[in-house]
């Protein structure tokens, strides 16, 4: 028989092994029941995560008062799919969509949305002085901002999507497809019509547009062709038939600005009595509803009106259009005519007994003489509110081939003013003939 007996130390390490690995296993054990446990938890979140979204998202639309009815089709870590939406009050919605697709992204621990991807949306809302409203959905807005509207910071992907907007001109409905950042990036199309757009003195009717958009700082860009069945300007006494134009244009990030150029032609272009035939037009603008201004070049075929004709014609000037209606530029024409058997007679007679007598009967004469081969050209100022206007006429001349001429004096002026005491107009002439 042999014994061993152990050493002291020895039998201390062992008891200290053993208890070390015992709480190794409890740690493993209690993270293993933990691990468990948590699993078990996503687990259940995860089969219940269409119910607590829904009942999230109610809780938050009842919270702002929105009517809403929808079907919560599919919830996932990053999308959400939404159908069959409508907002407010389901016998006149604010608004309806087939389908949205939500995409959220996280800022630290805050969630956000970071695109948003729709189909068959349709929209009603109104803009008036600068603010858009859109029913129920105003609710989503901060109550207490007062903030002009600007575009949300977002990236969205429209398919057939309708809108119908009550705005300062008038209502206009409009579909649009297009894709990209609402702040810059976003490229789309855009149909739009209006019955009547009225603005700064003038109106549209039968309003028709196919546009192409493209946002850049926040700010709205159109550009594409226009067409419309007339345009008048009351306070300016015009009126353009069968418009024809392509606009390019930007707004203001609170949509209550603009500016751009607008390429135009129609029929023909009636005011103050005169006919333009065939005109075409290139015109910048820049200003609001209440007052927009700019420049503007005009080229018709002929002109007629006061019993005179005058072939190829063109203006030329700086125009505004607000609470009153202002131009000022240069008239050029050739081949002034007076039509009939004895035109220079009506013309003498016509004029006889006002201060324009001998303008007119000197015009008269040196038309005759002239023949076909003249050239006229004039520095027009007119001014017109409510419709009360004037017409100030300097440095205007006539030369013939034949070598006649007949001009207003160098700082002479012709004045025509409306309404008048007779015949709707009154003549006056300060300066030498």
């Amino acid at each position: 028989i042999i014994s061993v007996a152990a050493k002291p130390g020895l039998a201390i390490g062992m008891e200290e092994e053993d208890g070390e690995e015992a709480v190794r296993r409890a740690w493993l054990r209690w993270l293993g029941v933990g691990t468990g446990s948590l699993a078990l938890l996503l687990a259940g979140l995860w089969t219940q995560r269409a119910p607590i979204a829904e009942n999230f998202v109610t809780r938050e639309l009842n919270r702002r008062g929105v009517q809403a009815r929808y079907d919560l089709v599919d919830v996932g870590l990053r999308t959400q799919r939404i159908e069959n939406i409508i907002l407010g009050d389901p016998a006149r919605p604010d608004l309806t969509a087939r389908w949205v697709e939500v995409d959220i992204a996280f800022a630290g621990l805050t969630p956000k949305v970071a695109a948003v991807r729709a189909g068959g949306v349709r929209l009603r809302g109104s803009l008036h002085d600068g603010v858009l409203e859109l029913g129920d959905l105003d609710q989503f807005r901060d109550p207490n901002s007062t903030a002009p509207f600007s575009l949300p910071d977002i990236t969205v992907a429209l398919t057939d999507a309708r809108m119908t907007l009550d705005t300062d001109v008038g209502p206009v409905g409009m579909e649009m497809d297009g894709s990209g950042n609402l702040q810059s990036g976003f490229r789309g199309q855009l149909a739009a019509a209006m019955p009547r757009a009225a603005m700064a003195g003038c109106a549209l009717t039968m309003m028709r547009a196919s546009l192409d958009i493209a946002m850049d700082g926040g700010k709205p860009r159109l550009a594409g062709p226009v067409t419309a069945d007339a345009l008048a300007c009351r306070n300016a006494g015009a009126a353009l038939a069968q418009p024809v134009g392509r606009i390019d244009l930007t707004l203001g990030q609170a949509l209550d600005r603009w500016t751009g150029r607008a390429d135009l032609s129609g029929k023909a272009l009636r005011g103050g009595g005169m006919v333009l035939a065939s005109p075409r037009a290139r015109v910048d603008f820049d200003g609001s509803v209440a007052r927009t201004t700019g420049q503007m070049r005009l080229d018709a075929t002929g002109l007629s009106g006061r019993g005179a004709l005058l072939g190829r014609t063109s203006l030329a000037g700086q125009w505004a259009i607000g609470p009153e209606t202002r131009f000022q530029g240069q008239l050029n024409g050739d081949n002034l005519r007076l039509p009939g058997r004895d035109p220079f007679g009506g013309l003498r007679s016509g004029a006889a007994g006002t201060p324009v007598a001998p303008l007119a009967a000197k015009l008269a004469d040196a038309v005759e003489r002239a023949g076909a081969g003249n050239r006229i050209s004039t520095t027009l100022a007119l001014v017109q509110k409510a419709g009360v206007g004037s017409l100030a006429i300097t440095d205007a001349a006539l030369d013939a081939r034949s070598g006649a001429r007949i001009a207003i004096a160098q700082g002479g002026q012709m004045t025509i003013a409306w309404p008048g005491k007779a015949a709707g107009i009154d003549w006056a002439l300060d300066g030498a003939i």
